[in-house]
């Protein structure tokens, strides 16, 4: 079970060095600044690959032992009383990880769906100068020569 303890133990990690990034996303999202948001982005996707790393000796480490498909606690329920409580408090680490992660990519969400609303909310009022019934009424240019 230490190889299972040292996994879940890495994932807080993981989260740890993931929120940072997170929160210069949301730096820059609001400050518009492009360049930021793509390091940001690779970044975060050279973290998500480390993270599928974890999830695949995680697997493997729960088929060896017959408990492919447990939740994490289930898993802790079957564990031997003396630790549980060690993995108990490592649940509650990532919990609260997972929980703040959570918060912090919906207001990154929620920031960059404003800037889109915005930016297209200009773009129609910049490439939109004539009225709707304008439009229709105008006939295209065609001539009638050819």
């Amino acid at each position: 079970m230490q190889e299972l303890f040292e996994i879940v133990r890495e994932t807080v990690e993981w989260f740890d060095s993931l929120m940072p990034i997170e929160e210069a996303k949301l730096k820059a999202a609001a400050k518009h600044n492009i360049v930021q948001m793509e390091e940001c982005m690779k970044m975060e996707q050279v973290s998500i690959l480390q993270m599928k790393g974890l999830d695949k000796r995680r697997e493997a480490l729960l088929a060896a032992q017959g408990m492919s498909g447990l939740s994490l606690n289930q898993m802790i329920d079957r564990l031997p009383e003396e630790e549980r409580g060690r993995f108990t408090q490592l649940q509650a680490q990532l919990n609260e990880r997972l929980a703040s992660y959570k918060v912090l990519s919906e207001d990154i969400q929620d920031l960059l769906k404003t800037n889109i609303h915005v930016m297209e909310s200009a773009a129609g009022r910049k490439g939109n100068s004539m009225p709707e019934q304008g439009k229709a009424q105008r006939k295209p240019y065609t001539n009638r020569k050819a």
